[in-house]
């Protein structure tokens, strides 16, 4: 599990500027067309979920020197969010910037959203952010609906009227189930991903994350892990140039993996405190893949934990899943010191023990 606490200065923030937090009901399948109350409930919910997780996970990459030093040495950093919702995860990405040093980088961000509720709360937000945290950033907000007739492959290319050139981080977090929800059964994920590549500089990284949900769908499981897994297998075993680099067995045993023909899935929890361990503010599972091209991946792999055969993956109704050289177990009781699959390595002992913190 993570733990992460955060300021309750945030949450006060996110609640003055009309954030209302909710568990979010089954009945929301989109978020595309919602009126102000739901914007309202996306907003004191998932934003803050998705910025706890961006901000966790950056944070892990860039105690890479390696990687780090990347970004250092540019001398700017262009950032595409598709399905950007409110933001959350571009504002994590920016509190672990700040973190390691890079706040000083000039930042151009693309984001692409239908929702234009959601582009005004983005406005508001930024605009706080950005008077408290002075960055050098530009952004573009463009409403664009890709998922306007239900053909998910041919509106994802108004993508290329919008945007030039290529990025250093492309992120899409909890858009692809919308898809799923509405009744679209095209291989979603799967077509994100070869889009996105077309946009990624060869030393970028793709960031597709999601909720862990079951949706009403024709495919043969409906559980949004196993089917993002499943679509990504055949997106890497089509484009050869890329790999997984979290979760990292599934970067270890790419080409060797044993549970491709299998309902394989990885999933983390996140539990989210209020300014000390003692105050749970919200938890909340995801899934999700950092994707790179494989010459990067080799680089950065040297500062991964040592390559073990064991990699706890996620926690299911019958016991804990842990992959062992490329195939999947599952075990009543956790052994002792197994690797987490989405664990890099930390740069204190804090993160080591699962724990990060920040303000905003």
């Amino acid at each position: 599990m993570n733990n992460i606490i955060i300021n309750g200065k945030i949450i006060d923030r996110i609640n003055s500027l009309g954030g209302v937090y909710r568990q979010m009901s089954k009945e929301i399948k989109t978020f595309k067309n919602s009126n102000l109350e739901n914007v309202s409930y996306y907003f004191g919910t998932y934003f803050l979920r998705s910025k706890c997780h961006s901000y966790s996970v950056f944070s892990n990459i860039l105690s890479t020197t390696s990687y780090l030093n990347i970004l250092k040495n540019k001398e700017s950093i262009r950032i595409l969010d598709i399905g950007s919702g409110i933001g959350g995860e571009f504002f994590g990405l920016l509190n672990s910037f700040e973190k390691y040093g890079l706040k000083s980088k000039k930042i151009y961000v693309d984001l692409i959203d239908a929702n234009e509720n959601m582009a005004k709360k983005f406005y508001e937000y930024f605009r706080y952010f950005n008077n408290e945290h002075n960055f050098k950033c530009q952004y573009n907000y463009f409403i664009c609906d890709l998922n306007e007739k239900n053909s998910f492959s041919k509106d994802i290319k108004k993508m290329e009227s919008l945007i030039n050139g290529k990025y250093d981080i492309i992120l899409s977090f909890n858009f692809i189930n919308e898809l799923y929800r509405v009744g679209n059964d095209e291989q979603n994920y799967k077509i994100l991903l070869e889009e996105c590549i077309n946009y990624l500089k060869d030393d970028g990284l793709i960031f597709l994350s999601d909720v862990c949900d079951k949706v009403v769908s024709r495919n043969e499981s409906n559980f949004l892990p196993i089917i993002m897994n499943r679509e990504l297998n055949e997106f890497f075993n089509e484009n050869k140039k890329f790999s997984p680099l979290l979760p990292i067995p599934c970067m270890l045993y790419l080409e060797s993996c044993k549970s491709k023909t299998v309902d394989c899935f990885s999933q983390e929890n996140y539990f989210i405190f209020k300014n000390c361990l003692e105050d749970l503010y919200d938890n909340f599972k995801v899934n999700f893949k950092i994707i790179a091209k494989k010459d990067l991946v080799s680089l950065l792999k040297v500062y991964f934990i040592s390559p073990m055969r064991e990699y706890y993956t996620a926690i299911t109704s019958r016991g804990y899943n842990v992959c062992y050289n490329g195939e999947v177990k599952t075990y009543k009781n956790l052994l002792n010191n197994i690797p987490k699959a989405f664990k890099i390595r930390g740069v204190n002992e804090s993160d080591k023990m699962g724990k990060n913190s920040f303000k905003d």
